[in-house]
Formats: C-alpha cells, sequence, structure tokens
C-alpha cells in the first residue's frame, strides 16, 4: 500500500500520520480478498477494548482503569490510567458486515473482507 493510500485510509479530521504514546500502533495489510489491521494493545484487556463500525469509520476504542482501594496508598504509581479512541476511513470495497476480530497476546487482529464484487476475477473466454 502506498503512503497516499495509507493516509487515506488513516484519515479522518484531525488524525496525525503518527500515533502518540497512548494511541495504539497500528499495521495494516492488503491481500486480493482483505485488509488486515493489528492493532498493538499491551496491558489491554478484550474486554477493555471496543470495535466499531458505523457509516463507512472504523473505530477501536480502550480504557484502562487501576484498581485503587480507599485503605490503600499509592507508594510508587508509574502505570497511569489510559484511553484511546482511534477512527480509520474504510475502503469502499470493504464488506463491513463480515468484519471479525481476534485479541491475543495484547493484539487486536482484525480482518476486514472485501466485498464480493471488489474481489478480481477471471472472466472465462468461449470459443466462437
Amino acid at each position: 500500500m502506498n503512503a497516499s493510500l495509507w493516509r487515506h485510509w488513516n484519515t479522518l479530521a484531525g488524525l496525525a500520520d503518527f500515533p502518540t504514546s497512548a494511541t495504539p500502533r497500528v499495521d495494516v495489510r492488503e491481500t486480493k480478498d482483505s485488509y488486515n489491521l493489528v492493532a498493538e494493545l499491551p496491558g489491554y484487556a478484550p474486554e477493555q477494548v471496543q470495535v466499531n463500525v458505523l457509516d463507512g469509520v472504523l473505530e477501536l476504542k480502550g480504557e484502562q482503569k487501576s484498581e485503587s482501594d480507599a485503605e490503600e496508598r499509592w507508594l510508587v504509581k508509574e502505570r497511569h490510567e489510559t484511553s484511546f479512541t482511534r477512527q480509520f476511513r474504510l475502503p469502499s470495497d470493504v464488506d463491513t458486515a463480515n468484519i471479525t476480530a481476534e485479541f491475543r497476546y495484547g493484539l487486536l487482529s482484525l480482518h476486514l473482507p472485501k466485498k464480493e464484487e471488489a474481489k478480481p476475477r477471471t472472466v472465462p473466454i468461449r470459443a466462437a
């Protein structure tokens, strides 16, 4: 995928090309049948992450909250509560009804299949 296509994929108004430290890093691959997005979410559990699709926009959201007790006081606290929202405008050939997600070892993997009509096909040639 060339750089300008990635910017198209990665850009909604206000989104930078380079994520900040609170924003998960992602890799996107394209095959003839699908796009595959993998987001790094170290320390997140699957129930702390949401994947939403609306009007051609894929949204990743996550929130981590630290556990706290009124009878405790922090002596050292280097891990902070974090949250993020990251949005991607989907290419028009994505079959949004069949997007699947898997969470494993801190990686969120999304499979975004292409619509049947967008997939390349071979046209048979008949002898005349």
